[in-house]
C-alpha cells in the first residue's frame, strides 16, 4: 500500500541490479611491478630443473605473463609489468609461479603470492563506541612514483602432496618423488601459506537490528530442524513400508510426515480450498470483531479517558521505538586477511621472489581555459569554457606517443582450418604489442587453449597498459602441439615441437585510439579460412610528469 500511495502512472522507479548500475569503477592508477629473480625454485621433477614462468593479476581475468626461463631453479627475468589498479582494498596483486611443459595440455603450478595494497587493522570507533575493521592504504601507495622491493615466499599451491603427485605421475616417472621433495623442502623450511585467523570484535549495532537478526536466526533454526524432522520420518515410513511392516507406529510416521509435508499445487482438491477459504474468513471475521469492539469501549470512554489514554499509548511506542535505536554492543567474528608475506627467520630461503613495486596515479589533465562560468546580469555567462576530450572520444589527430590502456576482449574464433590434419585443433591467441616508443620492450599474452574446436569460445579480456598510440598489435591464432602430434611429425629438427599458425591480423592501435572502441569480426590473414571476433577500447593515460 505505501509503494501504491507513491506511485502515479506512469511513473516508475529504477531499482540497480548491480553495483553502480554495472558502470565499473574509475581507474585508480597503474601499478608497475618488476620482476628481477626468484631463488631455490623447486619443482616437481627430480632429474631435470623447471622452466618457470610467473603470472600476475590485479583485475580477474586479466593476466600479465613473464618470459618463461628454460632449465633453472634460480631463474633470472628482469621484465617490467604495468596493470590497473581499481580499488586499493577490494583488488590485490596476485602472484603465481608456473612450471612450463610442453608435452602436457597444463603447466604445474609451483607456488603462490600475494600482495594486498591496503592493510587491515581493528579500531575502536569513537562514535559508537565499539570496534571495526580499518584499511589503510600501504606506504608504497601513498608514496606515488616511490620503489618498494620486496622478497616473497611462495606458498604451495592447495591440495598438498596428493594433487602434486597425482599431477607428477601423469607427468613424468619421476615427478611423484619430485613432488614429495618439493613438499618436503617446504616444510622444513617453514614456508606456509598465511592462514589469517578468526578474531572477535565487539560491534555496535541498535536494538531492533540484534532482534531482527535473533527472529531471522531463529526461524532459519527451526525451519531446518522441521525439514530434517520431516525428512526423517519420511524416510522411516518408506522404510517401514518397504519391509512390509503395518505397525501402528509406521502409520503414525506416516501421517506426522505427510502433514509436515507441504502439498504441491495439483495435490489441492476442491475440499482443501473450501477449507482455507473458511479459515481466512473466520479470522477475517474476528479481526472485525475486536475492531468494533474496541470502537465500542472507546465510545464509553469520557474525553479525558480516551485522551490519558492515547498519551500512554503515545509514550510507550516512543519508549519502544527508543529502546530499538539503543546502542548495544554484540560479539562479532571477523577474518582478518594477511598483509604481506615475509620470510622466516633462521630458515634457509625456498622459493624467494624478489620484485620491486610503484604505484603511479591516473591524473586527470586540467586546462587554462577550463573555467567555471560566471553569471552575469543578461542571464548569460561571460564566455564558453574549453571542454577537454573525455577518456573515450572520436580524436582525428591523436598523437603517435599518447601513452593509454588498450583493452582487448577476445569472444570467439570460427571455422578455423588445421592445415595436414583432420582432427579439430586446440586453439589459442597469441597478442604480441609493439611499441613505437623504442624505450618500451614488445609485450605478449595468450589466451587459454580450447581443446578440439574449430569455433573455441574464449571471452577473455587483457590489459596493455602505457603504451603508445602508436603501437602495433598482432593476433595470432595457433594450434598448440601436443605429444603425439610431435610423436607422428616426421620431421627430425625441433620445429616439429612448436605450434602451428591458423592465421593472424594486425590492428594499428591508432585506429583504437581515433574511435575510442572497436568491436568487429576480422577474417584471418595467412589461413585457409577463419575468423576473429573480439573489442578493442582505448583509455588515456594522463601521467606524464611521473614519465621519462
Amino acid at each position: 500500500m505505501v509503494l501504491k500511495d507513491m506511485l502515479l502512472y506512469p511513473n516508475s522507479v529504477s531499482v540497480p541490479l548491480m553495483t553502480n548500475f554495472g558502470v565499473p569503477p574509475e581507474p585508480q592508477g597503474m601499478v608497475k611491478v618488476t620482476l628481477t629473480k626468484i631463488e631455490n625454485l623447486k619443482t616437481t621433477d627430480l632429474l631435470t630443473k623447471g622452466d618457470p614462468y610467473v603470472v600476475f593479476e590485479i583485475r580477474e581475468g586479466r593476466v600479465q605473463r613473464s618470459k618463461t626461463v628454460k632449465s633453472s631453479n634460480n631463474p633470472v627475468f628482469n621484465q617490467e609489468f604495468f596493470m590497473v589498479v581499481d580499488d586499493f582494498q577490494q583488488q590485490k596483486l596476485s602472484i603465481k609461479v608456473y612450471d612450463y611443459d610442453r608435452l602436457c595440455p597444463t603447466d604445474d603450478l609451483l607456488g603462490t603470492a600475494e600482495v594486498f595494497f591496503s592493510e587491515e587493522a581493528i579500531e575502536s570507533d569513537p562514535a559508537t563506541g565499539g570496534e571495526k575493521v580499518a584499511y589503510h592504504l600501504a606506504d608504497w601507495i601513498k608514496s606515488p612514483m616511490s620503489e618498494k622491493r620486496l622478497v616473497l615466499p611462495l606458498h604451495m599451491a592447495g591440495g598438498g602432496l596428493l594433487k602434486a603427485v597425482s599431477k607428477g605421475i601423469a607427468k613424468t616417472a619421476t615427478g611423484a618423488t619430485g613432488a614429495m621433495k618439493r613438499l618436503v623442502s617446504m616444510k622444513s623450511s617453514g614456508s606456509s601459506p598465511d592462514m589469517s585467523g578468526k578474531t572477535i570484535i565487539m560491534v555496535a549495532k541498535t536494538a531492533k537490528e540484534v532482534r531482527l537478526e535473533e527472529e531471522r536466526k531463529a526461524a532459519a533454526e527451526a525451519a531446518a530442524a522441521a525439514q530434517k524432522e520431516a525428512a526423517e520420518k519420511a524416510a522411516a515410513a518408506q522404510k517401514a513400508s518397504t519391509s512390509g511392516s503395518s505397525s501402528a507406529e509406521a502409520a503414525a510416521a506416516a501421517a506426522a510426515a505427510a502433514a509436515r509435508v507441504p502439498k504441491a499445487a495439483e495435490a489441492w482438491s476442491e475440499e482443501d480450498e473450501k477449507a482455507l477459504w473458511a479459515e481466512w474468513k473466520r479470522l477475517a471475521d474476528e479481526k472485525k470483531a475486536a475492531a468494533a469492539a474496541e470502537v465500542k469501549r472507546r465510545k464509553a470512554l469520557t474525553k479525558e479517558q480516551r485522551e490519558a489514554e492515547d498519551a500512554a499509548k503515545k509514550a510507550a511506542e516512543e519508549a519502544a521505538k527508543k529502546a530499538e535505536e539503543e546502542i548495544v554492543l554484540v560479539e562479532q567474528e571477523v577474518v582478518l586477511r594477511g598483509n604481506g608475506s615475509t620470510a622466516v627467520e633462521g630458515t634457509k630461503p625456498v622459493d624467494m621472489m624478489h620484485i620491486t613495486l610503484q604505484y603511479m596515479p591516473f591524473e586527470h589533465p586540467t586546462f587554462d581555459d577550463d573555467i567555471e562560468l560566471t553569471p552575469v546580469k543578461g542571464g548569460f555567462a561571460q564566455y564558453v569554457p574549453f571542454t577537454p576530450p573525455k577518456p573515450r572520444q572520436f580524436i582525428s589527430n591523436i598523437n603517435d606517443f599518447q601513452r593509454g590502456l588498450l583493452t582487448v576482449t577476445i569472444f570467439k574464433a570460427s571455422k578455423l582450418a588445421t592445415p595436414g590434419s583432420l582432427t579439430n585443433p586446440d586453439a589459442y591467441v597469441e597478442m604480441l604489442l609493439v611499441d613505437c616508443d623504442p624505450r618500451r620492450p614488445s609485450e605478449t599474452q595468450k589466451t587459454s587453449v580450447k581443446l578440439n574446436d574449430n569455433t573455441p569460445r574464449w571471452c577473455e579480456t587483457f590489459d596493455f597498459v602505457m603504451i603508445s598510440a602508436g603501437s602495433v598489435l598482432t593476433l595470432s591464432v595457433k594450434n598448440k602441439t601436443g605429444i603425439l602430434d610431435a610423436t607422428l611429425n616426421l620431421k627430425l629438427s625441433k620445429s616439429r615441437f612448436q605450434d602451428q599458425l591458423l592465421g593472424k591480423l594486425q590492428i594499428p592501435v591508432a585506429d583504437v585510439a581515433r574511435n575510442g572502441h572497436l568491436k568487429d569480426t576480422w577474417p584471418l590473414l595467412e589461413a585457409e579460412s577463419g575468423t576473429l571476433e573480439m573489442k578493442l577500447s582505448w583509455s588515456n593515460c594522463h601521467v606524464e610528469q611521473y614519465m621519462d
